[in-house]
């Protein structure tokens, strides 16, 4: 982060860049652990019991948007912290 601040990049950039990389991550295991469930539940129903539901969506959406504000608060405020001068000396 301190190098592509010293080579221009605004927080703004930053904050950008690291939010979207955390989304897509969330993103991807979100869409991963929905089709595994999918693929559980009915491979064994016995065992998996939990219907996809879109209260279990938009549940599941919302607590993954709680997790990416705070995974992504704390690099909010390192970037914000770092000054462009610091890792060229």
């Amino acid at each position: 982060m301190a190098i592509r601040k010293a080579f221009g990049w605004s927080n703004r950039q930053l904050i950008h860049m690291i939010f979207s990389e955390m989304a897509g991550t969330l993103g991807i295991s979100f869409l991963l652990s929905l089709g595994l469930l999918a693929i559980l539940s009915t491979a064994a129903p016995k065992l998996f019991s939990i219907e996809v539901t879109p209260f279990l969506v938009l549940g599941t959406c919302v607590l993954l948007l709680f997790t990416l504000c705070i995974a992504v608060s704390i690099p909010i405020i390192r970037i914000l912290k770092i000054r462009p001068a610091e890792v060229v000396s």
